[in-house]
């Protein structure tokens, strides 16, 4: 694998049953190693500061992944005071990931 930004959370979802197969989070020295069994599955990559990444993969051998992550979008809202508008996009870009992992990872 490439190296997202450390803290990074990496999940292999198995696409026959919505299960997390494994789960790793990358190391301050930006490496991450994650074993997992010859399948189909959803690789999802969450970091608070950057979008959610997500690809398909089918792991029939050992495989390295490139995993780009984009920084999140900076918004500046101008109709509310700062700390207001500053609080409020935070919540929603953090509900906003969080929601999208939890609803993939935790699916049953």
């Amino acid at each position: 694998m490439s190296s997202p930004p450390p803290g990074t959370l990496i999940a292999f979802i198995d696409k026959t049953n919505n299960k997390v197969v494994a789960a790793a989070v990358v190391a301050l020295d930006g490496s991450v190693n994650i074993k997992v069994p010859k399948g189909s599955y959803t690789v999802i990559a969450a970091h608070k500061d950057y979008l959610v990444w997500q690809q398909d993969v089918e792991v029939t051998e050992d495989t390295a992944l490139n995993i780009v992550l984009q920084k999140v979008p900076e918004i500046t809202v101008r109709c509310a005071p700062r700390l207001v508008a500053e609080k409020a996009v935070s919540q929603a870009f953090r509900t906003s990931l969080t929601a999208k992992v939890y609803t993939e990872v935790t699916s049953t």
